[in-house]
């Protein structure tokens, strides 16, 4: 059940597809041809990033897919929100842009037009859209995602967040 963060693949009928040459600097080379066989596209996000994943529905599933003995309920998701991208800023400091999201499922046979970007995930140049796309087998996770994004190379540290008391807002419950 878990699944790559950093990639998404599609797939598409070669008979449907056009390819066009182009050089280093994005022009055509020499005349478009049909592409033979299924083609795979890969989106990669080219840095890392720091991800906090939600569900919005409490099922059964999600306890034996992440072999999880208890769950937050949180009764108050824009007062955890706010604590937890404060909490976030606090350890990481300025030069990172934080975005809360729900996640878009996409069929990777038929990625459609997703209405935020204006265009299919896989197309899409914004290095942005790939955090919050998953491949619809994970649909039933109905995931909400808190992502910290800042666009260099390397490695991240693993970082803990301090977020008070959430007595008032949120109740643990223990399986």
């Amino acid at each position: 059940t878990r699944d790559d963060e950093l990639t998404l693949s599609f797939f598409g009928l070669g008979k449907e597809a056009t390819i066009q040459p182009l050089d280093r600097a994005g022009r055509p080379k020499g005349p478009p041809f049909s592409a033979i066989g299924e083609m795979v596209i890969t989106a990669n996000v080219p840095f890392d990033y720091y991800i906090y994943c939600l569900s919005m529905a409490l099922e059964a599933r999600l306890f034996q897919d992440f072999g999880a003995d208890a769950c937050l309920v949180i009764h108050k998701p824009e007062e955890f929100l706010t604590r937890l991208n404060e909490g976030a800023v606090t350890i990481l400091g300025g030069g990172w842009h934080s975005f809360p999201l729900p996640v878009e499922y996409v069929d990777p046979y038929n990625p459609r037009e997703n209405p935020v970007y204006g265009r299919p995930m896989w197309a899409s140049t914004d290095d942005l859209v790939r955090p919050f796309a998953k491949h619809f087998r994970y649909a039933y996770q109905r995931e909400f995602r808190f992502a910290w994004l800042k666009q260099t190379p390397g490695g991240l540290a693993d970082i803990f967040l301090e977020l008070g008391s959430l007595e008032s807002i949120a109740d643990l419950i223990c399986l």
